[in-house]
């Protein structure tokens, strides 16, 4: 399930590997201390550069507990930082005990609608269901489903 690495590296607060499978990037992602709008930005602009396709697939892990700050404001940006880059559809998952993350998620998909960029986020504690919801993706890109996981599931589009 995990393909070959393409590449990693580090950002203040953030550790990226990317990896291949099915022809798509999957990008980890783990806090490493308190993220913010400034320590997201380097890791998407990065691993963006290499993005094979119009779609991006994200894993954020925050199992460590680290202040997670994002607003309505850093959400538009970085929709236009993911548009500028031609992506139209977002596959993501955060691995977090937030029991406040599910409002994120909401709002993330509000701000997906008005960058009419494809969506479908979940959060969950569990590192197995955020691979599963991610990974299941992949061969359903032309048709994108969205299968219970027991987990927050939300999808901008139907």
């Amino acid at each position: 399930m995990q393909g070959h690495k393409v590449s990693s590296g580090a950002f203040a607060n953030i550790s990226y590997e990317t990896r291949e499978y099915g022809g798509e990037y999957i990008n980890f992602m783990t806090a490493l201390g308190p993220v913010s709008r400034e320590h997201r930005i380097p890791v998407y602009r990065k691993t963006l550069k290499t993005n094979p396709s119009s779609n991006f697939f994200a894993i954020f892990d925050n199992r460590a507990g680290y202040e997670d700050e994002i607003s309505y404001d850093d959400m538009l940006i970085f929709g236009d930082i993911f548009i500028k880059a031609g992506i139209t559809r977002v596959v993501a998952a955060s691995v977090t005990n937030e029991a406040g993350y599910r409002s994120i998620v909401q709002l993330s998909h509000a701000v997906a609608d008005t960058k009419d960029i494809d969506l479908q986020l979940t959060s969950t504690i569990c590192m197995d269901e955020a691979k599963n919801f991610v990974f299941s993706r992949i061969p359903n890109l032309s048709k994108p489903s969205i299968s219970s996981f027991g987990l927050a599931n939300f999808s901008s589009r139907a």
